[in-house]
């Protein structure tokens, strides 16, 4: 495709049910659109979880025809959108996922998210919120608080943690 250089914009979004990405021109015109579907798996009643696997790869499909579509050359930046209700962790070592994806479409989700919020509290790991809201004080209601923080005192090689397991409504999101 002929274009002048870093004329295009990547969009990610990281949805439950669909990794899309979308080519933007320099005006906003829609140039192109990649989709990858997700399975959602439920182990038992009340549970939704996704492979983490599964959402890296999704992701890294989409926005791989992107690239090759418009050229590396001609690509000014990348945008992400994701699903900010679903939560999971990551070994250190491996980058394997600890587990699967817990999503916000679980009945269970919001006792998940306190549950290891008060774990987090509990530890004597320093687990400051991205966002430095007052109204990040409750981080289980909280759209914008993403946390990082050493789990080996929860899971040995883990290094991060990412949980935001409400929707919109906290940090002026």
């Amino acid at each position: 495709m002929q274009a002048t250089a870093k004329e295009f914009i990547i969009a990610l979004d990281e949805g439950t049910t669909n990794a899309k990405a979308v080519v933007l021109d320099s005006r906003g015109k829609v140039i192109v659109k990649f989709s990858q579907p997700l399975a959602i798996q439920t182990p038992r009643d009340g549970w939704v979880e996704q492979s983490g696997e599964a959402l890296v790869t999704a992701s890294l499909t989409v926005i791989a025809s992107a690239v090759a579509h418009v050229g590396a050359e001609n690509v000014a930046a990348l945008a992400i959108s994701n699903q900010r209700e679903t939560a999971i962790g990551w070994y250190r070592d491996s980058g394997e996922p600890i587990n699967a994806a817990i999503t916000g479409n679980a009945p269970a989700a919001p006792r998940s998210a306190t549950r290891c919020v008060t774990i987090v509290r509990n530890s004597t790991l320093s687990v400051p919120p991205a966002c430095q809201s007052p109204r990040c004080s409750r981080p289980p209601k909280c759209a914008g608080c993403w946390m990082r923080l050493s789990m080996a005192t929860c899971a040995p090689n883990a290094v991060r943690f990412a949980s935001a397991p409400s929707t919109a409504g906290c940090c002026g999101i």
